[in-house]
C-alpha cells in the first residue's frame, strides 16, 4: 500500500470543509445548486435510447481522426460497442444537464460526439439554446 497516498487522504479527510468554506461565489453556487442530484426519473426517455443503442449490433464503418489514432484509418465497429465505449454514463450526463439547465447558455458546443448521448442531455437542459455537435 502506498503510505504517502494514505497520508494525503487522511490529511484531506480531516481538513476538508463543507460547501460553506468555498470563497468563490461562482464555485459556491455550482457546489450548492448544481452539483447535488435531485431527480433521476426525468431522463427515462433518453436512457431508453441508450438501452436500444446498447442492444443494436449494426456495424458502423468510419474513419478515425482522434488523438492516438492513425489519421484516416477506416474501422468497423458494432453500434453497441461504440455506445458502450464512447458515451458518458448517466451520472455525468445528468451533471451536464444540470449545468446547462442552471446557466442557460445561448450557444453550446460539444466536441467529440459519438452517438449523441451527452448531446441529448445538453439539449434537454436548454431546448431554446443552439447546440453544435
Amino acid at each position: 500500500m502506498n503510505f504517502n497516498f494514505a497520508f494525503l487522504y487522511l490529511k484531506y479527510y480531516f481538513t476538508a470543509g463543507t460547501k460553506h468554506d468555498v470563497h468563490s461565489p461562482f464555485v459556491y453556487e455550482l457546489v450548492a445548486k448544481v452539483i447535488p442530484n435531485v431527480r433521476s426519473d426525468e431522463f427515462d426517455e433518453i436512457e431508453s435510447v441508450r438501452k436500444k443503442l446498447l442492444h443494436n449490433k449494426s456495424v458502423l464503418n468510419t474513419e478515425v481522426f482522434g488523438a492516438g489514432s492513425i489519421n484516416g484509418k477506416r474501422i468497423s465497429l458494432p453500434l453497441n460497442q461504440v455506445t458502450r465505449i464512447s458515451s458518458k454514463n448517466k451520472k455525468y450526463c445528468s451533471l451536464l444537464y444540470r449545468i446547462v439547465k442552471f446557466y442557460q447558455p445561448a450557444v453550446m458546443l460539444e466536441l467529440g460526439t459519438a452517438v449523441g448521448m451527452s448531446a441529448m442531455y445538453i439539449a434537454k437542459g436548454n431546448p431554446a439554446g443552439l447546440l453544435y455537435t
